[in-house]
């Protein structure tokens, strides 16, 4: 579990550190200060090694098509005013830091030396030749990944491994934008139904939802579906049951699905009525904790926090964090409140959004 991350030169961040990280973690401010951007940069040094990671990152935010000469996909994600490489940095609850780094390199292509380096960077990678002349990208991420990397060509990443020692570091990220494919959720329904745990997704799916009898996975000819009952015996799709029911079934079923790793949610509180914030956030925490699953999101919602703070005042320890994002000087800061200065900010209607 991450207990402080650092992002340089990501995005907008020219160079923003959070700290005092706990099992809940929610970020708030007004528009285009990087609330999203945020759970990017944590789900980007999650996977660092993933091929299409850049590629994911895009489609969650409505970019689905990319050209082939569309390498922006990459340099998107560095903030490009002082041209020095992207890093994010982390340190986890034993206080063992690690460092990702990603970085352009520059070829000279009227040097005679360099263009025979990167030729023979595009032979060895098998990448096409019509690449942009004189760029490739770097990755490291720690002692033991080196990774060049060229550019995404159709949704493929093409790159130079030299040594890799593989993170089993599981994240998943879901949009503000758009609900996870349904198929996928089908998938890890299977999945927790393999491990009988059907009647706890119910039981906590109609904690928003009472009317809720049941919930089955149907395979149709080109996908599976989750599909659910209610009052009457006919079955429905889930996702015409409401936007609230898939995703908080969404979240459910990524926390379950991806023990001892990190989920991303965007947007939390959309499609869900304010009245069962409380008893989402409650119940999203206790399975995170049951599961060791450290949970990111974003917000708009004051209600949100209010009912975070109040399901969090009751657990032991307090295990939640609320950071305000703001642009300071130039650059964005984040503000961390600790159960004190919250009850505080909330109890004299400070703006804390």
């Amino acid at each position: 579990m991450l207990k402080e991350i650092r992002f340089q030169n990501f995005r907008c961040f020219k160079d923003l550190k959070i700290e005092g990280l706990q099992r809940f973690n929610i970020f708030g401010g007004k528009n285009n200060v990087g609330k999203t951007a945020a759970l990017e940069g944590v789900y980007l040094n999650s996977q660092p090694l993933h091929p299409e990671i850049a590629a994911k990152i895009y489609k969650d935010r409505g970019i689905e098509t990319y050209s082939d000469y569309k390498y922006e996909i990459w340099t998107s994600l560095i903030n490009m005013n002082n041209n020095q490489e992207l890093i994010i940095e982390q340190k986890d609850i034993n206080g063992e830091v690690k460092s990702l780094e990603i970085g352009l390199i520059k070829f000279d292509m009227s040097d005679a030396n360099d263009i025979k380096r990167f030729q023979q960077y595009l032979i060895k990678l098998g990448a096409p030749e019509h690449l942009p002349p004189g760029v490739l990208y770097k990755v490291n991420f720690g002692d033991y990944i080196k990774i060049n990397a060229v550019k995404i060509i159709k949704g493929q990443l093409f790159y130079d491994l030299e040594y890799v020692e593989l993170r089993n570091y599981k994240s998943e990220f879901l949009s503000a934008k758009s609900g996870k494919n349904p198929s996928y959720l089908a998938q890890l329904y299977s999945n927790s139904t393999l491990k009988n745990r059907e009647k706890d997704i119910l039981d906590n799916i109609r904690i928003l939802d009472k009317t809720i009898r049941r919930l089955e996975v149907i395979a149709r000819e080109d996908s599976s579906l989750i599909y659910c009952s209610r009052s009457t015996k006919d079955l429905l799709p889930l996702q015409f049951i409401g936007e609230g029911s898939a995703r908080f079934l969404s979240m459910l079923l990524m926390v379950e699905n991806y023990k001892d790793g990190i989920i991303l949610i965007d947007e939390i509180e959309n499609g869900i009525h304010y009245s069962a914030l409380e008893k989402i956030i409650d119940c999203i925490y206790t399975l995170a904790a049951k599961y060791n699953v450290q949970i990111f999101a974003t917000t708009h919602s004051r209600e949100l926090v209010e009912a975070a703070h109040r399901v969090f005042s009751k657990k032991e320890g307090y295990p939640f964090r609320y950071y305000r994002l703001d642009e300071v000087n130039g650059d964005i800061a984040a503000k961390g409140y600790s159960r004190d200065a919250l009850d505080s900010a909330l109890e004299n209607e400070r703006e804390i959004r």
